[in-house]
Protein backbone atom coordinates (compact mmCIF):
# COMPACT_ATOMS: atom_id res chain seq x y z
CA UNK A 1 0.00 0.00 0.00
CA UNK A 2 1.19 3.47 -0.86
CA UNK A 3 1.37 6.09 1.91
CA UNK A 4 -1.20 8.83 2.43
CA UNK A 5 1.58 11.37 1.81
CA UNK A 6 1.69 10.12 -1.80
CA UNK A 7 -2.01 9.32 -2.22
CA UNK A 8 -3.45 12.65 -1.07
CA UNK A 9 -1.40 14.89 -3.44
CA UNK A 10 -2.41 12.69 -6.38
CA UNK A 11 -6.08 12.93 -5.36
CA UNK A 12 -5.76 16.71 -5.08
CA UNK A 13 -4.02 16.96 -8.46
CA UNK A 14 -6.65 14.82 -10.20
CA UNK A 15 -9.41 16.92 -8.64
CA UNK A 16 -7.80 20.22 -9.66
CA UNK A 17 -7.18 19.07 -13.26
CA UNK A 18 -10.80 17.95 -13.59
CA UNK A 19 -12.22 21.14 -12.09
CA UNK A 20 -10.03 23.43 -14.19
CA UNK A 21 -10.90 21.54 -17.39
CA UNK A 22 -14.64 21.92 -16.79
CA UNK A 23 -14.43 25.46 -15.40
CA UNK A 24 -15.93 27.05 -18.57
CA UNK A 25 -19.18 25.15 -17.88
CA UNK A 26 -19.90 27.43 -14.93
CA UNK A 27 -20.71 30.37 -17.23
CA UNK A 28 -23.10 28.43 -19.45
CA UNK A 29 -26.81 29.13 -19.29
CA UNK A 30 -29.83 26.90 -19.62
CA UNK A 31 -30.54 25.27 -22.98
CA UNK A 32 -33.80 24.93 -24.90
CA UNK A 33 -33.32 21.15 -24.92
CA UNK A 34 -35.02 19.55 -21.87
CA UNK A 35 -33.77 22.20 -19.40
CA UNK A 36 -37.11 23.97 -19.75
CA UNK A 37 -39.01 20.74 -19.11
CA UNK A 38 -36.99 19.61 -16.09
CA UNK A 39 -35.77 22.87 -14.52
CA UNK A 40 -36.83 26.30 -15.74
CA UNK A 41 -40.46 25.35 -16.39
CA UNK A 42 -40.85 22.50 -13.91
CA UNK A 43 -43.64 23.29 -11.38
CA UNK A 44 -42.38 20.55 -9.06
CA UNK A 45 -39.39 22.69 -8.07
CA UNK A 46 -41.50 25.34 -6.39
CA UNK A 47 -41.55 23.88 -2.88
CA UNK A 48 -39.60 21.67 -0.50
CA UNK A 49 -42.67 20.86 1.58
CA UNK A 50 -43.07 17.20 2.59
CA UNK A 51 -46.15 17.00 0.36
CA UNK A 52 -44.26 18.25 -2.70
CA UNK A 53 -41.25 16.01 -2.04
CA UNK A 54 -43.65 13.07 -1.79
CA UNK A 55 -45.20 14.22 -5.06
CA UNK A 56 -41.77 14.21 -6.76
CA UNK A 57 -41.25 10.57 -5.75
CA UNK A 58 -44.78 9.24 -6.22
CA UNK A 59 -45.99 11.14 -9.31
CA UNK A 60 -43.14 10.49 -11.74
CA UNK A 61 -42.16 12.85 -14.49
CA UNK A 62 -42.85 11.30 -17.94
CA UNK A 63 -39.70 9.56 -19.13
CA UNK A 64 -36.99 8.03 -16.94
CA UNK A 65 -37.84 7.83 -13.23
CA UNK A 66 -35.33 10.29 -11.71
CA UNK A 67 -36.93 11.72 -8.53
CA UNK A 68 -33.64 12.25 -6.68
CA UNK A 69 -32.29 14.27 -9.60
CA UNK A 70 -35.42 16.42 -9.65
CA UNK A 71 -35.20 16.85 -5.87
CA UNK A 72 -31.63 18.15 -6.30
CA UNK A 73 -32.97 20.78 -8.72
CA UNK A 74 -35.71 21.68 -6.22
CA UNK A 75 -33.13 22.23 -3.46
CA UNK A 76 -31.11 24.55 -5.70
CA UNK A 77 -34.26 26.37 -6.83
CA UNK A 78 -35.21 26.95 -3.18
CA UNK A 79 -32.00 28.89 -2.56
CA UNK A 80 -30.99 30.46 -5.89
CA UNK A 81 -34.09 30.23 -8.07
CA UNK A 82 -32.88 30.03 -11.67
CA UNK A 83 -29.22 31.03 -11.51
CA UNK A 84 -27.58 28.56 -13.92
CA UNK A 85 -24.13 29.06 -12.37
CA UNK A 86 -25.12 27.07 -9.27
CA UNK A 87 -26.71 24.25 -11.27
CA UNK A 88 -23.58 23.94 -13.41
CA UNK A 89 -21.38 24.16 -10.32
CA UNK A 90 -23.17 21.16 -8.80
CA UNK A 91 -22.64 19.14 -11.98
CA UNK A 92 -18.93 19.97 -12.12
CA UNK A 93 -18.37 19.14 -8.43
CA UNK A 94 -20.23 15.84 -8.76
CA UNK A 95 -18.14 14.95 -11.79
CA UNK A 96 -14.90 15.77 -9.99
CA UNK A 97 -15.98 13.54 -7.09
CA UNK A 98 -16.79 10.76 -9.56
CA UNK A 99 -13.34 10.99 -11.15
CA UNK A 100 -11.71 10.71 -7.72
CA UNK A 101 -13.82 7.63 -6.93
CA UNK A 102 -12.88 6.04 -10.25
CA UNK A 103 -9.24 6.55 -9.29
CA UNK A 104 -9.78 4.95 -5.85
CA UNK A 105 -11.65 2.00 -7.39
CA UNK A 106 -8.91 1.32 -9.94
CA UNK A 107 -6.19 1.70 -7.34
CA UNK A 108 -8.01 -0.72 -5.01
CA UNK A 109 -8.37 -3.25 -7.83
CA UNK A 110 -4.92 -3.12 -9.40
CA UNK A 111 -2.63 -1.46 -6.86
CA UNK A 112 -0.85 0.77 -9.38
CA UNK A 113 -1.40 4.37 -8.34
CA UNK A 114 -0.05 5.98 -11.49
CA UNK A 115 -1.98 3.74 -13.88
CA UNK A 116 -5.11 4.38 -11.79
CA UNK A 117 -4.54 8.15 -11.99
CA UNK A 118 -4.02 8.05 -15.76
CA UNK A 119 -7.14 5.93 -16.30
CA UNK A 120 -9.25 8.13 -14.01
CA UNK A 121 -8.18 11.25 -15.91
CA UNK A 122 -8.89 9.52 -19.22
CA UNK A 123 -12.40 8.83 -17.92
CA UNK A 124 -12.83 12.29 -16.44
CA UNK A 125 -11.49 14.42 -19.30
CA UNK A 126 -12.73 12.39 -22.26
CA UNK A 127 -15.01 14.37 -24.61
CA UNK A 128 -17.82 11.85 -23.99
CA UNK A 129 -18.13 13.29 -20.45
CA UNK A 130 -18.87 16.82 -21.65
CA UNK A 131 -22.59 16.29 -22.25
CA UNK A 132 -23.09 14.79 -18.78
CA UNK A 133 -21.35 17.71 -17.06
CA UNK A 134 -22.05 20.77 -19.21
CA UNK A 135 -25.77 20.12 -19.73
CA UNK A 136 -27.86 20.80 -16.63
CA UNK A 137 -30.50 18.23 -17.60
CA UNK A 138 -27.83 15.52 -17.56
CA UNK A 139 -27.42 15.96 -13.80
CA UNK A 140 -28.92 12.48 -13.68
CA UNK A 141 -25.70 11.09 -15.18
CA UNK A 142 -23.28 12.59 -12.70
CA UNK A 143 -25.62 12.16 -9.70
CA UNK A 144 -26.22 8.51 -10.56
CA UNK A 145 -22.47 8.09 -11.07
CA UNK A 146 -21.81 9.58 -7.64
CA UNK A 147 -23.92 6.94 -5.89
CA UNK A 148 -22.91 4.16 -8.32
CA UNK A 149 -19.17 4.65 -7.82
CA UNK A 150 -19.77 5.11 -4.09
CA UNK A 151 -21.53 1.75 -4.05
CA UNK A 152 -18.61 0.10 -5.86
CA UNK A 153 -16.12 1.55 -3.38
CA UNK A 154 -18.22 0.38 -0.43
CA UNK A 155 -18.52 -3.05 -2.04
CA UNK A 156 -14.77 -3.41 -2.45
CA UNK A 157 -14.36 -2.54 1.23
CA UNK A 158 -17.09 -5.06 2.07
CA UNK A 159 -15.25 -7.74 0.11
CA UNK A 160 -12.16 -7.08 2.20
CA UNK A 161 -13.82 -6.84 5.63
CA UNK A 162 -17.21 -8.66 5.26
CA UNK A 163 -18.77 -6.04 7.54
CA UNK A 164 -22.56 -6.14 7.41
CA UNK A 165 -22.80 -2.34 7.70
CA UNK A 166 -20.89 -1.97 4.43
CA UNK A 167 -23.21 -4.43 2.70
CA UNK A 168 -26.21 -2.36 3.82
CA UNK A 169 -24.43 0.81 2.68
CA UNK A 170 -23.98 -0.67 -0.80
CA UNK A 171 -27.71 -1.47 -0.98
CA UNK A 172 -28.61 2.06 0.16
CA UNK A 173 -26.29 3.62 -2.42
CA UNK A 174 -27.76 1.31 -5.07
CA UNK A 175 -31.25 2.59 -4.28
CA UNK A 176 -30.05 6.21 -4.42
CA UNK A 177 -28.35 5.59 -7.77
CA UNK A 178 -31.55 4.08 -9.21
CA UNK A 179 -33.53 7.07 -7.95
CA UNK A 180 -31.10 9.28 -9.90
CA UNK A 181 -31.06 7.40 -13.22
CA UNK A 182 -32.36 3.97 -14.34
CA UNK A 183 -29.00 2.82 -15.76
CA UNK A 184 -27.92 2.13 -12.17
CA UNK A 185 -29.86 -1.11 -12.41
CA UNK A 186 -26.71 -2.64 -13.96
CA UNK A 187 -24.79 -2.50 -10.66
CA UNK A 188 -25.34 -6.19 -9.63
CA UNK A 189 -23.82 -7.35 -12.92
CA UNK A 190 -20.87 -4.99 -12.42
CA UNK A 191 -20.33 -6.29 -8.88
CA UNK A 192 -20.23 -9.86 -10.19
CA UNK A 193 -17.48 -8.77 -12.58
CA UNK A 194 -15.56 -7.33 -9.62
CA UNK A 195 -16.06 -10.66 -7.81
CA UNK A 196 -14.62 -12.49 -10.81
CA UNK A 197 -11.72 -10.03 -11.08
CA UNK A 198 -10.84 -10.52 -7.41
CA UNK A 199 -11.48 -14.26 -7.06
CA UNK A 200 -10.95 -15.55 -10.60
CA UNK A 201 -14.42 -17.12 -10.41
CA UNK A 202 -17.98 -16.32 -9.35
CA UNK A 203 -18.88 -18.30 -6.24
CA UNK A 204 -22.31 -19.41 -5.03
CA UNK A 205 -21.95 -17.00 -2.08
CA UNK A 206 -21.30 -14.11 -4.48
CA UNK A 207 -24.45 -14.97 -6.43
CA UNK A 208 -26.49 -15.27 -3.24
CA UNK A 209 -25.30 -11.85 -2.09
CA UNK A 210 -26.73 -10.29 -5.27
CA UNK A 211 -30.30 -11.48 -4.64
CA UNK A 212 -31.27 -8.36 -2.61
CA UNK A 213 -30.04 -6.17 -5.49
CA UNK A 214 -32.29 -8.03 -7.91
CA UNK A 215 -35.24 -7.64 -5.53
CA UNK A 216 -34.58 -3.89 -5.38
CA UNK A 217 -34.26 -3.73 -9.17
CA UNK A 218 -37.71 -5.19 -9.93
CA UNK A 219 -39.83 -2.20 -8.80
CA UNK A 220 -37.50 0.20 -10.60
CA UNK A 221 -37.90 -1.81 -13.82
CA UNK A 222 -41.69 -1.70 -13.48
CA UNK A 223 -41.85 2.01 -12.62
CA UNK A 224 -39.54 2.99 -15.48
CA UNK A 225 -41.51 0.89 -17.93
CA UNK A 226 -44.69 2.80 -17.11
CA UNK A 227 -43.07 6.26 -16.86
CA UNK A 228 -41.60 5.77 -20.32
CA UNK A 229 -45.09 4.97 -21.61
CA UNK A 230 -46.26 8.35 -20.22
CA UNK A 231 -44.02 10.10 -22.75
CA UNK A 232 -46.21 10.74 -25.77
CA UNK A 233 -43.20 10.68 -28.13
CA UNK A 234 -41.98 7.28 -26.90
CA UNK A 235 -42.80 4.42 -29.32
CA UNK A 236 -44.59 1.35 -28.00
CA UNK A 237 -42.25 -1.19 -26.41
CA UNK A 238 -40.70 -3.56 -28.90
CA UNK A 239 -38.23 -6.15 -27.59
CA UNK A 240 -36.29 -6.62 -30.83
CA UNK A 241 -35.92 -2.88 -31.40
CA UNK A 242 -34.76 -2.40 -27.80
CA UNK A 243 -32.12 -5.13 -28.20
CA UNK A 244 -30.91 -3.59 -31.47
CA UNK A 245 -30.72 -0.09 -29.96
CA UNK A 246 -28.79 -1.39 -26.94
CA UNK A 247 -26.40 -3.31 -29.21
CA UNK A 248 -25.88 -0.25 -31.40
CA UNK A 249 -25.13 1.90 -28.35
CA UNK A 250 -22.48 -0.51 -27.07
CA UNK A 251 -20.56 -0.29 -30.35
CA UNK A 252 -21.24 3.44 -30.74
CA UNK A 253 -19.73 4.25 -27.32
CA UNK A 254 -16.75 1.99 -27.90
CA UNK A 255 -16.13 3.72 -31.23
CA UNK A 256 -16.59 7.22 -29.78
CA UNK A 257 -14.25 6.36 -26.92
CA UNK A 258 -11.49 5.62 -29.41
CA UNK A 259 -12.49 8.28 -31.96
CA UNK A 260 -14.36 11.09 -30.15
CA UNK A 261 -15.30 13.10 -33.21
CA UNK A 262 -18.60 14.62 -34.41
CA UNK A 263 -20.09 14.55 -30.93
Amino acid sequence: MISKRTLIPILVLIGIITLVTFLPCLWNGFTNWDDQELVTGNPRLGSLSPANILNIFTRPHPGPYIPLTILSYAIEYRFVRLKPFVYHQTNVLLHAANVLMVFLILYALFGNIYAAAAAALFFGLHPLRVESVAWITERKDVLCGFFYFGAVLAYLKFQASRRKALYIAVLALYIAANLSKPMAITLPAALLLFDYLREGRITRRALKEKIPYLVIAVPFIIVNYFTQILKTDTPAFNLLRSILIASHNVFLYLYKTLFPFKL
